[in-house]
């Protein structure tokens, strides 16, 4: 499976953004999509691996 992820800044008509694939690197110049590969993403979701307090703090569920 592939996942198409869009800069939320980006204002441009989605038939005018051309997606580069792989996935990001750190300090890599910011691309507006990026088109990448379901195991290529890393990530943390909210509830399983931390949750977020009323002041805004994260704690990391173990």
């Amino acid at each position: 499976a592939t996942i198409k992820l869009l800069h939320n800044e980006e204002a441009r008509q989605s038939k005018d953004i051309k997606a580069k694939n792989g996935e990001y690197k750190q300090g890599e110049e910011l691309r507006p999509a990026i088109i990448m590969l379901h195991t290529q993403l890393n990530a943390l979701v909210q509830g399983y691996d931390f949750e977020i307090n009323e002041l805004g703090e994260i704690k990391r569920l173990r």
